[in-house]
């Protein structure tokens, strides 16, 4: 008997996420052992849906999870993406900084860059957040990293947001999922960014989550 995906999607669709996700872990627990490969896939929905959910500490356990079980390197990269996601989102720096790939020698611009992102946020030097998060973005890009991409563009987006500049937020997020669309295919970017902008709807509420959407389509940007 193999892990009911099919059942865990009409459970999301139907907005039952916890069931969905009680569905996947204890699919990808029986799993584990047989079949590998299933159970991390499981334990990397599972880990998406946490992040919808809004449990950090939840989608890291899971994501580390699915590395855990299959070793792929699609699969440990996607995973190790959601577990830098949840602790951008959580302010975790030490998870930010493990979940990183380690440097080579010279080439450690994007990661210097993230570190100095990541102190100017917590200390509240948002502008100088921004910034150092811009240059690991563009480096990122031009070494197609897109670990250290996503990395800087989610602590851009908190920065941003904290200046009071929501369209911009929205912009970061939107170029964002079409980038990593390209870079690791829709499903995996839709799974990296969807909660990210599902939260923004949930704080800003919906009206003006719709107004900031819709601005940032008139103004030729990706939606």
């Amino acid at each position: 008997m193999t892990v009911d995906f099919d059942r865990a999607g009409d459970l999301v669709v139907a907005g039952q996420l916890k069931l969905a996700l009680q569905l996947l872990d204890d699919g990808a627990f029986a799993h584990r052992l047989d079949d590998p490969a299933e159970a991390a896939d499981a334990y990397y929905l599972a880990a998406g849906l946490c992040r919808l959910l809004g449990d950090n500490p939840g989608a890291i356990d899971r994501a580390r999870a699915a590395i855990g079980v299959d070793a792929d390197p699609i699969i440990t990269l996607r995973a190790t993406m959601l577990v830098a996601s949840a602790a951008v989102a959580s302010g975790d720096r030490s998870e930010v900084l493990a979940a990183l790939p380690p440097a080579k020698a010279g080439e450690d611009v994007v990661q210097r860059a993230l570190l100095t992102a990541h102190t100017a946020l917590e200390d509240g030097a948002l502008k100088e957040a921004v910034r150092a998060a811009v240059v690991a973005r563009r480096q990122a890009l031009q070494d197609v990293e897109p670990l250290g991409y996503l990395t800087a563009v989610l602590i851009a987006a908190q920065a941003t947001e904290r200046l009071g500049d929501r369209l911009s937020v929205y912009r970061l997020l939107a170029t964002a999922k079409a980038t990593l669309t390209d870079l690791l295919g829709a499903e995996a970017a839709a799974a990296l960014v969807e909660p990210e902008l599902v939260a923004l709807r949930s704080k800003w509420g919906a009206d003006e989550f719709g107004r900031v959407k819709a601005a940032q389509v008139r103004h030729g940007g990706v939606r």
